[in-house]
């Protein structure tokens, strides 16, 4: 995926509890357009991101990702960036309108 394909969907916040949850700072229109999408990377496209849970705790999105088990895994992401395609977000805003 080239790099004109990509747009901000949201940031890493703090660390959640001990077990490697931590805050998204989603920047979509609704927590269901970012909770759907199929791809989630830093802008290079050389870290990839899964998630095993992403959900609204209170006010926060707060995820889980898949290989990230401790606080200090996720620790290291404070701060960074999450892309994703245009064309990924574009097919999520359709099938919300529908």
């Amino acid at each position: 995926m080239g790099n004109k394909n990509k747009i901000l969907v949201g940031q890493f916040g703090s660390p959640i509890g001990l077990n490697g949850e931590i805050k998204i700072n989603i920047m979509t229109s609704t927590f269901e357009v970012f909770n759907k999408l199929n791809d989630y990377s830093n802008f290079e496209g050389t870290i990839i991101w899964s998630f095993s849970n992403i959900r609204f705790k209170g006010n926060k999105c707060v995820a889980k990702l898949n290989n990230y088990f401790s606080i200090e895994d996720v620790l290291k992401l404070k701060g960074q960036k999450i892309y994703s395609s245009k064309t990924n977000l574009l097919r999520q805003k359709i099938m919300n309108i529908m």
